[in-house]
């Protein structure tokens, strides 16, 4: 979604988070915590799958 908005010259800053994607440093934060979510998401549906499968 963000790469989306960046290639219309749109950055991304969240004022509650310090997020700021127009520096190397926010982009990193945010590419982390966008892994996590990643992450996260799928750890879930493997999880629900196998419990569907006993």
């Amino acid at each position: 979604m963000v790469s989306g908005y960046k290639e219309m010259g749109v950055e991304f800053i969240s004022l509650n988070d310090s997020i700021d994607t127009t520096t190397a440093q926010g982009r990193l934060t945010f590419n982390i915590y966008a892994s996590f979510a990643e992450f996260e998401r799928e750890l879930m549906f493997y999880s629900l799958n196998f419990i569907r499968n006993i």
